[in-house]
């Protein structure tokens, strides 16, 4: 009788307690490898939306003359087809009691369907990075769009060498250097979507020693990196290594714009970033 109890008896509180520690233990060596393949998942498909972005680009530009698609959501003049409208020229109906969050996300998307680059690569998805922080955030600094397009491929304008413009590019065959320039860019916009093209100030390519960062690049990757694609098809993703950029590419405030590190503050990544964006000077 005593032998038949003492093979039924349950768990002592002690021993529960024990295998709750360890259970513990081993949860916490765990999170910080499944948060980094989180992460590493996060990259492959952003490196994938820029992917297919960057082949939607190409297509766009082989059935239209090697001209470059608009990169700008706001187009200046009628004959300006943008990639992405900011704002739909059929906006969508509202499903009744849609959040502020959801409702944004749906003009945007509407925005991408109804743009150039929708029939190479139908699929809203690529133009939102799952890692975009600004997604977890309440309207107005919600976003759901996480990329822009250079603005010097065909669309904004912004001054530069000496106070001048800097010479925009129209079409695909004045790029010189198609795989060291590069077409999207992941941007963190504190203020909400990211309305207009991707610029900075470039600096003359002799040396791009007035480079210096007007629209904030992210770094929603490890907290350290972002992904881009390039005009010869392929795309990549890079780690930031200034530390003074990856606090400006993080940075949430809304007054951050627009002037961020120059060269002299991050001479790595402020470098690589003049090197890539095309201009005329710069093709």
């Amino acid at each position: 009788m005593n032998k038949k109890l003492k093979e039924n008896r349950g768990f002592t509180l002690i021993e529960l307690l024990v295998v709750i520690a360890i259970i513990a233990i081993l949860a916490a060596m765990l999170l910080p490898a499944l948060s980094k393949a989180k992460q590493r998942a996060w990259t492959v498909n952003c490196v994938g939306n820029q992917k297919q972005l960057g082949l939607a680009w190409t297509m766009y530009a082989d059935d239209n003359q090697e001209k470059m698609v608009y990169s700008s959501p706001l187009p200046m003049t009628a004959r300006d087809f943008p990639w992405v409208w900011a704002t739909p020229p059929k906006m969508p109906a509202p499903t009744p009691g849609i959040s502020a969050e959801a409702w944004q996300a749906m003009v945007i998307q509407a925005g991408y369907k109804q743009g150039a680059l929708f029939q190479y690569a139908p699929n809203p998805n690529v133009i939102h990075c799952p890692a975009d922080s600004r997604n977890q955030r309440k309207v107005p600094q919600f976003s759901f769009g996480s990329v822009a397009l250079a603005g010097c491929l065909n669309g904004e304008n912004v001054v530069g060498y000496g106070g001048q413009p800097v010479a925009r590019l129209f079409k695909r065959t004045e790029l010189i250097h198609p795989s060291e320039r590069y077409l999207f860019v992941e941007e963190n916009d504190p203020r909400g979507e990211n309305i207009g093209s991707w610029l900075m100030l470039p600096g003359s390519p002799d040396n791009f020693s007035a480079a210096r960062v007007v629209d904030s690049p992210a770094s929603w990757h490890n907290s350290a990196g972002s992904t881009f694609n390039w005009a010869d098809g392929h795309a990549s993703s890079r780690n930031w290594k200034d530390g003074k950029f990856i606090t400006h590419a993080l940075s949430s405030d809304s007054g951050k714009y627009s002037w961020g590190p120059g060269l002299s503050d991050a001479p790595r990544d402020v470098l690589f970033l003049a090197n890539g964006y095309a201009t005329k000077e710069n093709p």
